[in-house]
């Protein structure tokens, strides 16, 4: 998962400072899972090698015919929990190179390591030093570059995308998060076009616009170098984004970037979308000519309400995703369903009550159970990697403590990622066309039915509960709402000039066959006993606030001493990072507040006391 997402219980209980970290013994999660299935080897074999210029940028394979270990940079490594789990749950990991900006967290590293076996200890190298410059550094020769490049900031990515680019192995994988929604999805858009290049536009599709931004801005970073990315998944989960792609060098692959990304003209009234690649591709007679793209034949103002037409992007116009590698990972996931099944099988009843387990007995057992706990950490810190086979192998595990805590959100996932359309770039929202008509919403299968009814193909969308990606125009998707309104009438009281009126004031063309049949159920998702969106795990879910400790010492009742409180308010908002500059402020304004009140008490008080002592030769003593 990506910064705060869901984390297995080993996670919370690593330290963020030079603290003390747990044994973080065996969970087959999907993060191992999914490097094996995208196909990324330590040979570096990929598409687009024969245009490699200056050679071959393939790895050499070990003297005995196998494959070299992985290398993996931990670029953003904090407590160096992930590269605890690239060490000790991904076989082929042979170095995580796990780097952070400060020191206490690099001794975090060395501490967390040492103390999860030798295995770990070895292969694990702890690293103090800017996360962009370890990737220049490691950019030539090309054998120091690494398979898996992982960038888990807080906020954005864009600081370091340059450099990964470049530090990514022929073949290997790109792994970027980020949390500056607020930025990607259109709530700051001059800070977006700054950091990402693109120039985003609010709507209710703007999770999956998020994720095309980042595509797009990491696609032209590499196209710089002669490179090219191919996405493997995007996900948009709760508060953040994170894409796997692929990086591959080839100029000729590389001239077709501008027919890979799309300009978005959208109105401001029905949100109604269309996209207009950058640059066309012509093949003619087996040659290939590139020549930019032909305007859209849109007018100033939107055909359906009259509206203005905004233009945002470019964005990726490409598929986000790699069906074939979403299966295979839905494959091992499958597998971890169906252990956990087993782990939480009832034990059959017993049809007689048993006798009661002599003490000796329970000592023997304990001994076992000890000997079977000592000889597994033995093995990991012997220095053998734990294998998937024998992560398989271990014994049956307490339900309170599943190793696939968050199997099931990610079983959902994938799931929902599988069932996209994957030629259909963004989607709409029911609730907000209807909003927009200010309409009853139909129901999801109704509403499918009419648009598979017409020819046109409709499917879930894993970024919004309530969205639909389909090929269908918005004149057939305003026709179907139109029919639904004839049925469902909407009451009056709307502007004659609101864009949901003057949409209703057209007739529809066609009528819609609003009804549920086998084929709406299907492409709703529904069935195969998965939740494409299962609830939060906790009340109040999501992403916490970046620590404040820069700000100054907190006293007991949360106020910031005035030493170093100034400047760090000051210092938060030249960041721009969104929270962290939220966090200054706040701080900032609680800080004037608490001030301006104890300085009232204070002239109250002297006040009072001037007062007393002027009445004082008066006054009866008490």
């Amino acid at each position: 998962g990506g910064a705060g997402g869901p984390r297995p219980a080993v996670e919370a209980a690593a330290p963020t400072a030079a603290g003390v970290g747990v044994a973080a013994t065996s969970e087959p999660t999907a993060a191992a899972d999914l490097i094996s299935s995208f196909g990324v080897g330590a040979a570096g074999a990929g598409e687009g090698g024969d245009d490699v210029e200056g050679g071959d940028l393939a790895e050499p394979a070990l003297a005995s015919g196998e494959a070299r270990p992985m290398r993996v940079l931990d670029a953003l490594s904090a407590s160096g929990l992930r590269a605890l789990r690239y060490s000790l749950e991904v076989p082929e990991v042979g170095f995580v190179l796990a780097n952070d900006l400060s020191q206490h967290a690099a001794d975090a590293i060395r501490t967390n390591a040492e103390r999860n076996g030798s295995h770990a200890a070895r292969v694990i190298e702890p690293n103090h030093g800017d996360a962009a410059l370890v990737c220049y550094l490691n950019r030539t020769p090309i054998s120091r570059r690494f398979d898996v490049v992982d960038l888990d900031p807080y906020g954005t990515a864009a600081p370091f995308l340059d450099g990964a680019v470049q530090a990514v192995a022929e073949g290997g994988m790109l792994a970027v998060t980020c949390t500056d929604m607020g930025v990607l999805c259109g709530n700051h858009g001059e800070a977006c076009y700054a950091k990402y290049g693109a120039y985003p536009l609010r709507g209710k599709h703007c999770h999956e616009m998020a994720l095309r931004l980042l595509l797009g801005s990491i696609d032209s970073h590499a196209a710089r170098y002669k490179r090219y990315i191919v996405p493997m998944l995007s996900v948009s989960v709760d508060f953040y984004v994170r894409v796997f792609v692929r990086v591959f060098t080839s100029p000729s692959v590389v001239k077709r970037a501008a027919s890979k990304r799309a300009f978005l003209y959208q109105c401001q009234g029905c949100e109604a979308f269309h996209l207009q690649r950058c640059g066309k591709v012509i093949t003619r007679g087996g040659q290939t000519k590139f020549s930019p793209a032909s305007a859209p034949q849109l007018d100033q103002t939107c055909a359906h309400c009259s509206r203005y037409m905004h233009v945002g992007g470019p964005l990726w116009a490409e598929p986000i995703h790699d069906v074939n590698a979403v299966h295979r990972a839905l494959a091992y996931l499958d597998a971890g369903t169906q252990r956990e099944k087993t782990a939480l099988a009832p034990p059959p009843p017993q049809q007689q009550p048993q006798p009661p387990t002599p003490p000796a007995a329970i000592a023997v057992a304990a001994a076992v159970a000890a000997a079977a706990r000592a000889a597994e950490v033995g093995a990991v810190a012997g220095g053998t990697p734990p294998s998937h086979a024998a992560l398989g192998g271990l014994p049956a595990v307490p339900p309170l403590a599943l190793p696939w805590g968050a199997h099931r959100k990610l079983l959902g996932l994938l799931t929902a990622v599988s069932e996209e359309l994957p030629d259909v770039p963004l989607y709409v929202d029911l609730s907000g066309l209807s909003g927009t008509l200010h309409c009853r919403q139909p129901p999801l299968n109704r509403f499918i039915n009419a648009l598979l009814a017409n020819g046109h193909r409709v499917s879930r969308t894993h970024a919004s509960a309530g969205g639909l990606k389909t090929d269908a125009p918005f004149s057939v998707i305003w026709d179907v709402l139109r029919c639904w309104v004839e049925q469902n009438p909407v009451k009056g009281g709307t502007s004659d000039n609101a864009p949901g009126s003057v949409i209703l004031a057209k007739p529809p063309s066609f009528q819609a066959k609003l009804s549920v049949t086998e084929a709406s159920l299907r492409a709703s998702g529904r069935g195969g006993g998965v939740t494409r969106f299962p609830h939060n795990p906790a009340e109040n879910w999501g992403p916490g606030t970046r620590a404040t400790a820069h700000l100054g010492k907190r006293k007991a009742d949360g106020v910031v001493e005035e030493s170093g409180g100034e400047a760090a308010g000051d210092a938060g908002d030249e960041d721009g990072d969104g929270v962290d500059a939220r966090v200054a402020k706040r701080v900032r304004n609680q800080n004037k507040y608490v001030n301006k009140r104890t300085d009232r008490e204070r002239e109250g008080g002297a006040g009072g006391s001037a007062a007393g002592q002027a009445g004082a030769p008066h006054a009866q003593p008490a």
